[in-house]
């Protein structure tokens, strides 16, 4: 089931059962259009040192309509300088402090 936000003329799908509360892993599908939508932080996890980081929607360029894919963004790690970086996308703020380790 697909709930329209029309004020964004975004799509978000309802989350069901324990779903509704967890982090997604951005895939080759997730594009800026998907972020806008979101409208949370965008999760980055450093593949090598494992560092993790939200960066706001508007530091990614994020808005609705652009179809850029996510996983083509040149991110690199405050710590190491690392690029192999892992995304996620949160349906709400709570779950992206939780995921970053604020409490």
């Amino acid at each position: 089931m697909i709930a329209a936000a029309s004020f964004r003329q975004c799509a978000r799908p309802v989350s069901v059962g324990y779903r509704a509360h967890m982090p997604t892993p951005v895939d080759s599908r997730a594009n800026l259009h998907t972020a806008a939508c979101y409208g949370q932080p965008l999760g980055v996890r450093c593949r090598s040192c494992e560092r993790r980081a939200l960066v706001p929607p508007d530091v990614i360029g994020a808005k609705s309509g652009d179809m850029r894919e996510l996983e083509t963004l040149p991110l690199k790690c405050s710590g190491c300088g690392g690029r192999d970086v892992e995304l996620w996308l949160f349906v709400k703020r709570g779950e992206a402090n939780y995921w970053a380790g604020d409490p």
